[in-house]
């Protein structure tokens, strides 16, 4: 982290606790930031709470109402900032697009009313998608935790040629290359110094960062990457670098030479890889129990799948179900 995003972080925290401290500053802060400030407002006047009580964070979210009171944050235009250490977690939906993205640290998220939670480790992003409900909690001194206000017409023109929205409330971006760490810490640096000609910058290297982080999430296009995903697919349960190998006639040893070349790759990362996708599909897809799915993919027991899962997607096998179904009722 350079000099100049380390005093715009600074700056911020500063300005987020004086906030926080003013009743009024918290008010008009809310009628910034909200499409819906009037009932929410309405709200906080007819039950004398303030708003981080109102919305709290529970260990098992309760939304007692009615859709037109959820907070809706707006997104007018592309916005950065940190995720401050006073912020205090409320559930809240957007109007527009929230990219999240762990410089340092972790961050937890909830979502309501599928009752999940997503953890994000250090260079790990996610896209939470217009309409969503979702929670931030509190961060620590260690965590650096940035998010990205993209209005819908700009994700339109900068995301959706290389990110589609897929029917769930949020997509995971688990493997951010330096390049994506660049983009990020530039993104802020512009939409905070907005210095001449900034959203012009913003619009090219968000279309840079999407395309990174689909390159990362995509397998190598390589011959050798289409025969191994080609191999994989058909061997979702027994697939061995041996068996890769005499399907491409060479030895082991050697198989495993090639592919590390081209794909930076051991077999094992490959194989879990693809196992992954298969698990993400089955679960979205089918009422096929867990454990069904774990033995079809070649798991000995359900824990080897669980614990693989939660580490590629942040969440347990059972909860990205729950948020594909609650996405399809």
């Amino acid at each position: 982290m350079d000099r100049q995003m380390g005093e715009i972080l600074r700056k911020q925290e500063q300005q987020e606790q004086k906030a926080y401290r003013s009743a009024e500053m918290l008010v008009d802060m809310m009628r910034s930031d909200f499409v819906n400030s009037t009932e929410v407002l309405s709200m906080l006047d007819q039950n004398a709470a303030h708003l981080p009580e109102l919305f709290r964070l529970t260990d098992a979210p309760v939304w007692p109402f009615d859709g037109k009171s959820i907070p809706i944050r707006r997104s007018e235009q592309f916005a950065a900032a940190k995720h401050t250490l006073c912020q205090i977690p409320y559930f809240h939906s957007h109007d527009g697009c929230e990219l999240i993205y762990v410089f340092r640290g972790c961050c937890k998220q909830h979502f309501i009313p599928a009752d999940t939670t997503l953890v994000l480790r250090e260079k790990q992003a996610c896209l939470v998608h217009p309409g969503a409900i979702h929670a931030i909690e509190r961060c620590h001194e260690q965590d650096i935790i940035l998010k990205f206000m993209i209005p819908s017409s700009f994700f339109e023109e900068t995301g959706s040629p290389a990110v589609s929205i897929p029917g769930t409330p949020v997509t995971v971006f688990d493997r951010c290359s330096p390049k994506v760490d660049f983009y990020m810490q530039t993104l802020l640096v512009e939409a905070c110094t907005r210095c001449a000609f900034w959203q012009q910058a913003v619009h090219s290297y968000l279309i840079l960062l999407f395309i990174e982080l689909t390159r990362r999430q995509a397998e190598p296009s390589g011959e050798l990457s289409a025969r191994l995903n080609s191999y994989l697919s058909s061997h979702l349960r027994d697939a061995t670098l041996s068996g890769f190998a005499a399907s491409i006639g060479y030895s082991a040893d050697h198989a495993g030479r090639l592919l590390r070349m081209e794909t930076g790759k051991n077999f094992s990362h490959a194989a879990a890889a693809v196992k992954m996708q298969a698990a993400a599909e089955l679960l979205a897809r089918t009422d096929d129990p867990i454990e069904t799915i774990a033995y079809t993919l070649g798991y000995t027991s359900p824990s080897g799948l669980y614990k693989q899962f939660e580490r590629i997607y942040g969440m347990p096998p059972g909860s990205y179900r729950k948020l594909w179904n609650h996405q399809a009722t």
